[in-house]
């Protein structure tokens, strides 16, 4: 009996149980060969390959290119006519950032912040300086010191601070929080000798109440009537705690006159001799558990969502290539070196356009100036709109972290441009020894600095949204733009309007 109801066990249950198993395990190979196959299914030889830029939400931004011009491009007569064949390939990372955009350290990168939830979070600024250099004159002056920042994630603000030093409040100094927006004092106190605040930290706190401060507010702290007459040479062990990554300080600034709670950029002093004085504010981090884990439930939704629209782009069009990386901003460079390297391992050609997703591309006028360039016949050239001298920043979308000139080396804008095959070559055989940098715009003008291409320049590929009939690209556009461009220039041949 014992062992009937053991195969009866097996039948009905184990046994289906291992072959759904292995369907799935099945099924999930066949769809990887597909992929794999797919990708090779394009091998042959093309006058030029477009690589697209996208990212993986942007489905929307790929159906209006492959309404448009990209359709468009499919059924070109002319490029028939001149025997040139184009080759259109979007540009994807196959695994996506798994935190919320709510819960990262920037919406650029893949970094969580790292939150901590407590009353002894404070932000102490220290400028520091040779008191040798200044004279008589200005350790007798009285001074402004303000600290420019942006929070990154809500944080509730509850006193106001300056370094412990009975000179510094031997005049009433007074304290600002003021919103940059809105252009108002949040909220204000004084220190003074008679009423000098909390001390901790070695710093002396007023307690200003509580103020919520939320994601994207832009402001400063600022301290009014600081003298440096009797400032000690010792330097202390102060730093900057940005509450790890909960605010960015961006802008430390020392001004003249008592501003009256309104600091204004046109007085700020440009001065590298900067006091030795510490200014602060603390503030706790709204931290809510609950809200937290629905962000993530329902960001995992989105995220299987996303993947099952890609897969179907992916098997229906057949022009995606997924490249083995990480699917946000910071790493759009070496998304386009692994897309090299896919390119010169599955197809031959001659020139190779890279342009973003939301660019309108006008072929036939790209094509003419091609024949009239005499391209075909080049070598080592990169063709498009270049930025010089472009200045490197150091927060925001575009920060810079790792390269120190104060300027970035030519580059074209990101929005279009050609370059010939034998440097993608190039750049496919080198590209684990190409550092990346904030984007791949950027990065490209640095590896291309050492290379030294030749250079066409030529304002055709516009760098912004501005349109001209003889244009190349347009970029930073919605899909409902990319179409009406499209409509224009198919009923009139001006994208701008017939």
């Amino acid at each position: 009996m014992a062992t009937n109801r053991l195969l009866s066990l097996f039948q009905y249950w184990l046994m289906p149980a291992l072959y759904f198993t292995f369907g799935l395990l099945l099924s999930s190979f066949c769809f990887q060969f597909v992929m794999i196959h797919q990708t090779n299914r394009d091998l042959g030889s093309y006058q030029m390959v477009i690589g697209i830029l996208s990212a993986r939400n942007n489905s929307k931004f790929r159906q209006a290119i492959r309404d448009t011009w990209l359709r468009g491009l499919q059924v070109n007569q002319g490029l028939r006519s001149r025997n040139f064949k184009v080759l259109a390939k979007f540009i994807i990372g196959d695994t996506p950032c798994a935190i919320p955009p709510e819960l990262r350290h920037d919406p650029y990168t893949c970094q969580r912040k790292i939150l901590r939830n407590s009353s002894d979070i404070h932000s102490v600024i220290q400028l520091k300086s040779d008191l040798e250099q200044f004279s008589k004159k200005d350790r007798n002056h009285y001074y402004s010191l303000g600290i420019r920042f942006v929070v990154n994630h809500p944080i509730v603000v509850s006193s106001l601070g300056i370094l412990n030093l009975r000179e510094n409040y031997k005049e009433s100094v007074n304290l600002y929080l003021y919103d940059e927006i809105s252009q108002q004092v949040v909220t204000h106190t004084i220190i003074n000798r008679t009423n000098p605040g909390d001390l901790l930290y070695n710093f002396r706190y007023k307690d200003v109440g509580y103020y919520l401060l939320p994601k994207g507010f832009i402001g400063y702290v600022f301290a009014e009537n600081i003298t440096t007459i009797t400032l000690s040479k010792e330097r202390s062990n102060w730093i900057l705690d940005e509450g790890q990554d909960a605010i960015n300080i961006f802008e430390l600034k020392l001004y003249n006159d008592d501003m009256n709670g309104r600091p204004h950029s046109e007085d700020f002093i440009s001065k590298k001799k900067l006091i030795d004085i510490g200014i602060s504010f603390r503030y706790t981090i709204k931290v809510d558990s609950v809200e937290t884990n629905y962000i993530e439930g329902k960001y995992k939704e989105l995220l299987n969502e996303e993947q099952k629209v890609l897969d179907n782009e992916s098997i229906t069009y057949n022009d995606i290539v997924l490249v083995p990386h990480l699917d946000v901003y910071r790493t759009v460079a070496n998304k386009m070196l692994l897309f090299y390297n896919w390119l010169m391992n599955n197809v031959k050609f001659q020139l190779f356009m890279k342009v973003d997703d939301d660019c309108f591309l006008n072929i036939d006028t790209i094509i003419q100036a091609i024949d009239d360039l005499n391209l075909r016949e080049k070598d080592k050239f990169w063709w498009g709109h270049f930025r010089v001298n472009w200045p490197v920043q150091r927060f925001g979308k575009w920060r810079e972290l790792d390269y120190n000139s104060p300027v970035y080396p030519a580059f074209a804008c990101g929005s279009g441009s050609i370059i010939s095959a034998d440097i993608i070559k190039w750049l496919a055989d080198n590209k684990l020894w190409l550092k990346s940098y904030q984007g791949e715009d950027v990065s490209m003008g640095i590896w291309m600095s050492a290379l030294g291409p030749f250079l066409i320049k030529d304002k055709n590929w516009k760098c912004f949204s501005n349109c001209d009939r003889k244009m190349y690209t347009s970029p930073e556009h919605q899909p409902e733009e990319l179409v009406a461009l499209w409509k224009n220039y198919s009923l009139c041949g001006n994208p701008c309007g017939c």
